[in-house]
């Protein structure tokens, strides 16, 4: 059985920011969220149940610099940007 993943752009703003990020999510279910550094590291993963369509991550703990986040729900759609932390 082959699995197709759709792969779609995930936009994040404000970017860059120094705060929080936050991006929008058009599904209502369960959407897998992690976070990575630019070497590769996790910095954050969560399970978001989708309750409204705007998903906010404060990020003011992390160093300056450029990072990675992807999303995948139930369905298989995968998402992923980049954003910069000032």
């Amino acid at each position: 059985m082959t699995q197709t993943i759709q792969t779609e752009t995930l936009i994040i703003y404000p970017n860059p920011s120094s705060t929080e990020i936050s991006f929008n999510l058009n599904i209502s279910n369960t959407e897998n969220v992690k976070l990575f550094d630019i070497n590769g590291k996790l910095i954050y993963a969560s399970s978001i149940i989708n309750q409204n369509n705007t998903v906010t991550i404060n990020i003011e703990n992390l160093d300056n610099g450029l990072y990675f986040i992807n999303v995948i729900d139930n369905n298989g759609t995968f998402r992923r940007s980049k954003f910069t932390k000032i």
